[in-house]
């Protein structure tokens, strides 16, 4: 749950490789700009939410509140697919925050200003706000166990922030950052009792409905009901998350942990399991549909769950075009899960010997060399015959074993599961794997 945690201040000028480096965040920042660094908005498209986008006026001539509303309605469109509001979005914290230190005193003492301070700091702004108005005297025109609470939580003081917010009721608040309490007091609870985080998380997306809070709320509880095998709330969150928000610029992410989530659950490739996967990804397009099964599939080749990996790896052959990358990774984590069936392995060994390696990405370039590796060790095992005679050893050529010395090798189950325990140390350890057949 380390991506909803809070994490320490940092100013918004700094780089994007900060971000990736800073230990800690508030939640919403995460939610609204923790991966920014992840997508390039020069190689983005214009999508049909870039067309909604509010007007941007001069900082100097607006109220904070209006500063802070027009940024989390540019935040909000990132949630709907807007490469333009993200590339919009980083400039626009600069210089709300700018705006906002630089308004005067008397400022604070009109609510919705003071609401909006809040709001800024869990949207990614810089905590330089909060240090401000803790520090006014009159306080702001808030709640003081508000503006206490979240400041203890964005400078990493869990103990402080349940204190002044862990008993607060966030339906009961103000517009704008009602939705945000919830988030933040769901991340104070996420590790001790994750049921009320679920609960929280809930009444998050029923306060803001649409935005990036919704979304980043959805996101969260998705995983978290994943960790605590609430299967049904699970499944029934994945395909609302699915066709609400499938173009959110932060959807490869969310692609990737619904991936390791799927097998953290067991989800082993039942008949059931497939069914109600391949029902969910309908409410996709293909690009997504074919994303989350290679995703799915290399996560599962990696950890040995060769059922699940040949399936996903299957889906993602039919979808996607001939002669792609997309295609040859497909083939590879296909390739890589049936070589330990004793009925497909020669398979699964063509289909490894015909990849092409310029086509895959780099990561995967150690992947094949650790499967053709596999194939390797697996022709050079000794024959266990049936009726416990000695094992002949294999005939000395580079050409693939007939099959019926491949069934052989298969015969003796001690034999197979020594060999699918060796494929999984395998394949999470390329490196040493080429070194060690170079050396043998």
């Amino acid at each position: 749950m380390s991506d909803i945690l809070p994490t320490p201040t940092r100013e918004n000028a700094r780089t994007t490789t900060a971000l990736r480096t800073a230990p800690r965040w508030p939640l919403v920042a995460l939610a609204a700009c923790g991966m920014l660094w992840m997508i390039t908005p020069a190689a983005a498209e214009t999508t049909n939410a870039d067309t909604e986008l509010p007007a941007v006026g001069t900082a100097e001539a607006r109220e904070p509140y209006q500063l802070v509303r027009t940024l989390q309605a540019v935040q909000d469109r990132t949630a709907h697919g807007s490469r333009m509001a993200l590339s919009m979005q980083g400039p626009l914290l600069s210089k709300t925050n700018a705006a906002l230190l630089s308004a005067p005193d008397e400022a604070w003492q009109e609510p919705r200003n003071a609401r909006a301070a809040i709001a800024f700091a869990l949207s990614g702004g810089s905590p330089a706000i909060l240090r401000k108005l803790v520090a006014l005297d009159p306080r702001p025109a808030i709640d003081p166990a508000i503006l206490d609470g979240v400041a203890a939580y964005i400078m990493g003081d869990e103990e402080t922030a349940r204190k002044h917010l862990g008993d607060m009721d966030a339906s009961t608040l103000s517009p704008g950052i009602d939705g945000r309490i919830a988030l933040v007091q769901s991340a104070l609870y996420a590790r001790t009792n994750p049921d009320r985080a679920v609960k929280l998380l809930d009444m998050a997306r029923l306060l803001m409905p649409g935005t990036l809070v919704d979304e980043g709320a959805l996101r969260r509880e998705i995983f978290l009901t994943g960790q605590l095998e609430l299967n049904d709330k699970f499944k029934q969150l994945t395909k609302h998350y699915l066709r609400r928000y499938p173009s959110s610029v932060y959807a490869k992410d969310f692609h990737q942990r619904f991936s390791s989530t799927l097998l953290r659950m067991n989800m082993s490739g039942t008949p059931e399991q497939e069914a109600w996967l391949t029902d969910l990804l309908e409410a996709l397009d293909v690009p997504n549909r074919i994303d989350i099964n290679l995703r799915l599939a290399r996560q599962a080749v990696t950890q040995g769950k060769t059922r699940m990996a040949s399936l996903a790896a299957k889906r993602a052959m039919e979808l996607a075009p001939g002669n792609s990358s997309m295609m040859e990774q497909a083939r590879l984590y296909y390739g890589s899960a049936i070589i330990l069936d004793e009925k497909e392995f020669l398979d699964g060994q063509t289909i490894l010997a015909s990849i092409d390696r310029q086509r895959l990405p780099t990561d995967d370039t150690g992947l094949l060399d650790s499967a053709l590796y596999i194939t390797t060790r697996i022709r050079q095992m000794p024959v266990m015959p049936t009726d416990q005679s000695s094992a002949s050893p294999p005939p000395a050529s580079d050409k693939p074993l007939p099959a019926a010395i491949v069934e052989s090798v298969f015969a003796e189950k001690s034999a197979l599961d020594t060999t699918a325990s060796r494929v999984k140390d395998l394949l999470g350890k390329s490196d040493e794997l080429i070194k060690e057949g170079m050396g043998s």
